[in-house]
């Protein structure tokens, strides 16, 4: 809290009625639950989450998701998956994934 104080005493919050804004959206992935920290849709999706479950994310049935999740503002969102590949990255406290959708070129 922002407090100013006047040549009285008074106490004035300057940040009376302002609220932070809360942008978290969150991402379901097959049972992984994480912090959406990218997407990218068009031709190919690109996803990229936080997740804290580290041991979650090596379980077979988060290996072949078809349907991932957007949940924000009590809304949620489908979004489907054609062939992908994913990435893991070790971070503080969790995980990174990163899901690249691709297509075979014959």
């Amino acid at each position: 809290m922002n407090t100013f104080f006047t040549s009285e005493g008074l106490d004035i919050d300057m940040m009376q009625g302002m609220h932070p804004v809360s942008t978290k959206i969150e991402v379901k992935f097959g049972s992984l639950v994480g912090e959406l920290l990218h997407i990218s849709t068009g031709s190919f999706t690109s996803l990229q989450f936080f997740c804290s479950a580290t041991d979650e994310v090596f379980l077979q049935k988060n290996k072949s998701v078809n349907i991932f999740q957007l949940v924000f503002n009590d809304k949620i969102y489908d979004y489907s998956l054609q062939q992908y590949n994913y990435t893991l990255t070790p971070s503080v406290g969790g995980i990174t994934v990163l899901v690249e959708e691709h297509c075979n070129e014959s």
